[in-house]
């Protein structure tokens, strides 16, 4: 069986306008490999409906109905829709999505009342597919609770009794979870996520599908257990968007599965947000490189904690430095070794911002992660 598994897909901006004008929005190298797949699975990040927003504070997200020619057209047949976009028109609009994929034969899951898991089935290979979508970071949308419609938010005991009810009834040879949470724009997963997802190995999770970064992320191995915390976006267009780092590339993966063995291919690409078109990148050294050395950061602590705590210097600090620190290389992420008054500036900069982000949540972790990247920084006896 061949699985491809895809990041956040949101068919707005750019691509958007290539539909309107009937262009193709993927690479034929891409539909290639969609094609040659039993199934491609992706995260279908708003729904497709006419309908109008709901209230709802922040980026509101939706695609019109048409689009659902181009899933066809390049083999999507399953949609995760346990994320924090796809309720922004309200049941109405999350209706409208169901019944477009139901009417087009593409499966879905994640969402409640519905079903809590689905089992596909291919040359002789059964596999349970779950999925839930995470408050932590800060709640965007609705979650089920037993009486409204909305994505599954699930607890690790949750999806311990939907695993032992899945194995007591069917005879499954893997299980595949998705995970749509966490924080964004961080290329290193946060501890927190990390822990989580290792969690879910331990309970009989097989591989592990995460997105909602908006960028890529590493690729992780526990025994035969398959962990890829992060996809980045696949068709995505917002312009907040465009002043993260590495928002417009990133890797899509293709599960080639057997009895006895999974083997996994990795696909680069960019976003051509200019014509609207995901393009294959088969020379992406940089975003290669970066999932590559992931698996040594991901597996040895220290290496971790270093990593973690500089990219959140980068994403949290480093835009405000990068305004009065003219040494600054381009990412604005390194400090001139020995210059004490620079590092001062550094230090003074974190104490000086507002009691506001060590409440909130999401922000507090990049906070805390600068403040040490900046603390080891200004008492380095690097010369």
């Amino acid at each position: 069986m061949k699985i491809v598994f895809t990041g956040d897909i949101s068919i707005s901006g750019s691509f958007l306008r290539s539909i309107e004008l009937d262009r193709p929005i993927l690479d034929q190298r891409i539909v290639d490999i969609f094609l040659d797949s039993d199934i491609v699975h992706v995260n279908l990040e708003n729904p497709i409906t006419d309908q109008c927003f709901r209230d709802k504070k922040g980026t509101l997200l939706k695609s019109p109905k048409d689009i659902i020619k181009y899933f066809i057209k390049y083999n999507i047949n399953i949609c995760n829709l346990a994320n924090n976009h796809v309720m922004d028109c309200g049941e109405d609009g999350l209706s409208d999505t169901i019944f477009l994929l139901r009417t087009n034969n593409i499966d879905y899951y994640g969402i409640g009342p519905y079903k809590k898991y689905i089992i596909v089935k291919r040359e002789g290979i059964s596999i349970a597919l779950i999925s839930s979508c995470s408050s932590w970071g800060g709640k965007e949308g609705p979650f089920f609770n037993n009486t409204n419609v909305a994505p599954y938010n699930f607890s690790l005991n949750e999806i311990k009794e939907i695993i032992d009810e899945i194995k007591k009834s069917i005879n499954v040879d893997y299980i595949i979870y998705n995970y749509h949470g966490g924080t964004e724009f961080n290329l290193i997963p946060e501890i927190n996520r990390i822990k989580f997802f290792k969690d879910l190995i331990n309970i009989g999770v097989n591989i592990i599908i995460g997105h909602h970064a908006h960028v890529p992320q590493g690729v992780g191995f526990i025994n035969n257990s398959i962990i890829i915390y992060g996809l980045g976006n696949f068709l995505f267009d917002i312009p907040y968007h465009r002043s993260y780092c590495c928002t417009s590339e990133s890797y899509f993966v293709q599960l080639r599965i057997d009895k006895n063995a999974i083997n996994l291919n990795k696909y680069f690409y960019y976003l051509d947000l200019e014509n609207g078109k995901v393009m294959l990148n088969t020379s992406n050294t940089k975003i290669e490189k970066l999932i590559d050395d992931s698996k040594l950061i991901l597996e040895k602590k220290d290496l971790y904690i270093k990593a973690w705590e500089k990219d959140c210097f980068r994403l949290y600090l480093s835009p405000i430095i990068n305004s009065i620190n003219s040494n600054s290389n381009n990412n604005g992420l390194l400090m001139k070794k020995n210059n004490k008054i620079l590092k001062f500036k550094h230090l003074f900069l974190f104490l000086t911002l507002t009691i506001f982000d060590l409440l909130n949540e999401y922000r507090r972790i990049f906070l805390i992660g600068s403040m040490m990247y900046i603390i080891k920084r200004f008492f380095s006896k690097e010369r």
